[in-house]
């Protein structure tokens, strides 16, 4: 899953800044060298690191006022907004010297813990996207290809890679996977590189050859034999080798497939299309028009933040709120383009994305300055017209929502639980009179997540002093919920409403209640976000009334 935007980036060794030009080994001094290089790099900081002793909410407030259009909606985003993935990395992946897969991909991590079970249950209701770059080379050995020759990952422990042949799913695995994901919508990557020839899996690796589909067809019907719902099957994952008429042969091979296999009375999984690495205008202008309507769902994959080291001004990137803006306006242009050549048919999703490529950054992916990112992305994504938003991962890498180690939640799970529960499908169209300092999104609150037809705002604050916020043309409410996220930028806790969000033994998650208040303006600590829901009729938003 890497990023394309420079060509050099495609080399996950390579540094970007006055060290462009250092190919950086994969060996132990490789951190000695990023940290040289970071010592040289000028810092492009926007914000004031909390290090350098600026408080989380200064006594000098600044006035932000945010206006909706609560007449309309902008867009319905469904109610298969919110995804998660897991990856198949094994324990052996590592880049840059960090190897953050122990235990942690697909076919090594303990499914049957409690803990992560709760923190799964807590998401719901959620999408569990099982995919990644490994996804194209597994081999099922499950139903009529149980016998099949089923090769591990090589190379194998104790070799380090980042590059890797292989993989095998049986039978009791793939049973372990859907038990997991009970309650949850499956969506499972299909083996496209079966029968190519592909030396590595590599994004600019040739794969001649042809998808041989007799493993798919193995694997879809064992899970309908086995009561396993798909709520989708991806065909491949970041086909870069392939032109647009190889992946649409083999998009509709799989249509006529799934056709086949689930008749009447069975629920056939969506058709989920991939991207090449990310997302190309060109590429999808020409596929789409191929398909004939064999897709449900276009998918597209990126990560924004660049790698996960040897960029020195990530934390600064990512709290520097317009710096999101060429990702959401790529959103848009995106959904577009789908919509267009669909006539509004055929969905857009994020497909995978977890900020920085090559498993994120640690202390900075796990921590709450990442919420930054994070949000703002998927409300604006949101807002863009896409129907999916995949993080990269529920668990693997160091862009991880549960650390897995401690089976504890990083600071993004309770920003993803808290957008999942709170925001609905409708989206409105909502300004800032400060959007480089405070960014803020809104949709029709979630139903069950408020007494009254209401509007959920979030609300982002990217500067060190707290803010003074009202609402155009609202003088007074009633009651407001409050959901106040705060904490230092680097810390992997997180407080709500002023109290450290504790999980209990078993992993379950705590309620997250909010607390009520009828004043405004509003105070909006620095550096924090906040989910806040006011009466509709009070916020003259008619679209959520009529909800």
């Amino acid at each position: 899953f890497f990023q394309p935007t420079v060509a050099a980036m495609r080399s996950p060794y390579r540094y970007h800044g006055p060290c462009t030009s250092l190919l950086l080994p994969n060996r132990p001094h490789l951190i000695l060298l990023l940290l040289l290089c970071h010592l040289l790099e000028p810092s492009a900081a926007k914000f004031k690191p909390q290090s350098e002793g600026n408080p989380k909410t200064s006594a000098v407030a600044f006035d932000v006022s945010v206006s909706v259009d609560g007449s309309r909606a902008q867009h319905h985003v469904g109610d298969d907004f919110a995804c998660v993935t897991m990856d198949w990395w094994p324990a052996n992946k590592c880049d840059y010297g960090v190897c953050p897969w122990d235990g942690a991909g697909v076919l090594n991590v303990n499914l049957h813990s409690e803990r992560l079970r709760n923190a799964l249950a807590a998401l719901q209701p959620i999408t569990l996207r099982i995919g990644g770059t490994q996804a194209d080379n597994i081999t099922y050995a499950v139903g009529s290809d149980r016998n099949v020759p089923c090769p591990d990952f090589s190379p194998a422990l104790p070799q380090n890679s980042s590059h890797f042949n292989g993989g095998c799913l049986n039978e009791s695995r793939l049973l372990e996977i859907n038990e997991f994901c009970d309650g949850c919508r499956l969506v499972f990557g299909i083996n496209l590189m079966n029968g190519r020839d592909r030396k590595f899996v590599k994004y600019d690796q040739p794969c001649p050859g042809s998808w041989n589909s007799s493993n798919a067809v193995a694997l879809l019907e064992f899970a309908k034999k086995n009561n396993i719902t798909f709520y989708g099957v991806e065909l491949g994952n970041e086909i870069e080798c392939l032109s647009p008429s190889e992946y649409a042969a083999d998009i509709k091979t799989l249509k006529k497939l799934v056709e086949s296999i689930f008749t009447t009375g069975n629920l056939a999984p969506k058709i989920i299309v991939t991207d090449q690495l990310h997302w190309e205008p060109e590429f999808f202008s020409t596929l789409i028009p191929m398909l004939d309507g064999a897709a449900d769902i276009i998918t597209w994959h990126d990560y924004p933040l660049g790698p996960g080291y040897g960029n020195p001004n990530l934390d600064s990137h990512i709290m520097n709120a317009s710096f999101h803006d060429k990702f959401i306006t790529t959103a848009s242009s995106a959904f577009d383009l789908v919509h267009n050549l669909t006539s509004g048919r055929t969905q857009v999703w994020m497909g995978e994305t977890g900020g920085c490529y090559n498993s994120g950054h640690n202390m900075t992916s796990n921590t709450f300055m990442n919420a930054f990112w994070y949000l703002e992305s998927m409300a604006g994504f949101a807002a863009a017209g896409h129907s999916g938003f995949c993080r990269q991962t529920f668990i693997g890498g160091n862009y991880e929502l549960v650390d897995k180690e401690s089976l504890i939640p990083n600071p993004d799970f309770y920003g993803l639980l808290l957008f999942n529960r709170l925001m609905g499908s409708k989206v409105l169209n909502v300004k800032s009179s400060n959007k480089d300092s405070v960014r803020a999104w809104a949709h029709c609150t979630k139903t069950g997540s408020s007494k009254v037809a209401s509007v959920t705002f979030l609300l982002l604050n990217y500067d060190h002093e707290s803010v003074k916020l009202d609402f155009e043309h609202v003088t007074e409410v009633t009651q407001m919920d409050l959901y106040i996220i705060t904490s230092d930028l680097k810390n992997r806790t997180v407080m709500l409403n002023d109290q450290e969000i504790i999980i209990e033994n078993d992993g379950k998650i705590p309620p997250l209640n909010p607390v009520t208040s009828s004043e405004l303006p509003l105070s909006l600590p620095g550096y924090s976000y906040a989910f806040v829901i006011i009466p509709a009729k009070q916020i003259k938003a008619s679209v959520c009334i009529d909800s």
